[in-house]
């Protein structure tokens, strides 16, 4: 996609997640990742947001660049997922990295 319909894509999706945000302050959500490793044997860490209306998908990291995937990586991600969605509205984390080829 060129610039221009890439932008409005984003901003459609964007307008598309309003209405679950609002639930995310009525019901509370969970944040999820999970971990795995791509067929290049690369580490993803994927992130997202549960909420008894839905489940979205917030980000993918690639850890491939990462000098350590331990505790202290994830924990940052996770962290700024939690600052991203609204401390207030973060009721439980969950993580698993399976898969991961370090």
């Amino acid at each position: 996609m060129r610039d221009r319909e890439l932008k409005e894509e984003v901003k459609g999706v964007l307008e598309k997640l309003e209405p679950l945000k609002g639930d995310w302050k009525k019901y509370g959500v969970s944040i999820l990742s999970d971990g795995w490793s791509d067929i290049k044997k690369r580490p993803i860490i994927n992130i997202l947001v549960s909420c008894c209306t839905g489940t979205t998908f917030l980000r993918a990291i690639d850890a491939s660049n990462a000098p350590r995937i331990d505790a202290r990586y994830v924990f940052g991600h996770i962290k700024q997922a939690i600052l991203d969605v609204g401390p207030e509205n973060v009721v439980q984390v969950s993580f698993r990295l399976l898969n991961l080829h370090f």
